[in-house]
């Protein structure tokens, strides 16, 4: 029986078909892997996106802390220009009403009273004394009478390794602390004790000293600045604490900003830093154990 002439046109249909099915599955996976591509950049997107929220966060909370920090400093120096402010208007009343009126224009010390140039006399001597004076804080105590020896020692060997001239005097604070501060007095200038202060670190590290934490060294300073130290090491610890690295330090009593700062780790031994005027919480305490100080 002869093939019905239908027969090849209807096998070449059907494999014309299966070509359009298979051209279109074809076209489904490959616009499905698109669509899953597509996803999978999208979700990295979205997750480097909300990793860069995070850090501008981050950021954002550190540089509140260091405003915060700012305008606490600047109400603290107000306040001490107003007391600088109050204290002379009240040595000129004094003048003023100790002086005869054919003398007003030509007030002499000499009108004071006793007990106002004695204090004058006093705060100008401390004055002199703290400028030639520094501050170590965190340097070991081992608690006997040959501790000041030591620490002289230790002090001209720094003195040696950034060639200045050894402190006259080095004594201790008398205070609660684990380690009181030890302080170096310089009776040549100012000068000297400024560079002390700045070589301090670099004469630290040809040293040899066992101590869980590393001792830091600054200038000896007045009950209103020391509360605004520990105030300024606070809100530092807590911005760098926020941002996971250290973005700011203390220079003397300048908060100093940091671009890429290293990691911001603090230590599980921290130990009592510098003696404070007023009484410090644990939080505060660890804060002005671990804020980075001036490198």
């Amino acid at each position: 029986m002869d093939p019905s002439p239908d027969q090849p046109a209807s096998s070449t249909t059907s494999g014309q078909k299966r070509k359009t099915e298979n051209a279109a599955d074809n076209i489904a996976k490959k616009t499905k892997t698109d669509l899953v591509e597509e996803v999978i950049e999208l979700k990295r997107s979205l997750e480097a996106v909300i990793a860069d929220n995070c850090q501008l966060r981050q950021e954002f909370e550190s540089l509140k802390t260091l405003t915060i920090a700012i305008q606490q400093q600047n109400e603290l120096l107000q306040l001490q220009f107003n007391q600088i402010k109050d204290i002379k208007s009240s040595q000129i009343q004094i003048l003023r009403a100790h002086a005869s009126p054919s003398a007003s224009l030509a007030l002499s010390a000499e009108t004071l009273s006793l007990a106002e140039r004695v204090k004058i006399a006093k705060e100008a001597a401390q004055f002199d004394e703290k400028s030639r004076r520094a501050v170590i804080e965190r340097l070991p105590d081992a608690k006997n009478e040959n501790q000041n020896a030591l620490d002289l020692d230790f002090i001209k060997d720094i003195c040696k390794v950034i060639h200045i001239d050894d402190p006259v005097e080095v004594y201790r604070h008398e205070c609660s602390a684990k380690n009181p501060t030890a302080q170096s007095r310089f009776f040549s200038s100012t000068r000297i004790r400024d560079s002390f202060i700045q070589q301090f670190a670099k004469g630290l590290e040809e040293v040899r000293l066992s101590a869980p934490l590393k001792p830091r060294c600054r200038r000896d300073m007045t009950l209103s600045e020391l509360r605004l130290l520990r105030s300024l090491r606070k809100q530092v610890y807590d911005a760098n604490i926020a941002a996971g690295r250290v973005v700011c330090y203390l220079n003397d009593l300048s908060v100093i900003k940091v671009r890429n700062g290293r990691s911001f780790v603090v230590s599980s031994s921290a130990e009592p830093g510098a003696p404070s005027p007023t009484p410090v919480t644990a939080s505060a305490q660890a804060a002005d154990d671990a804020v980075p100080m001036s490198p």
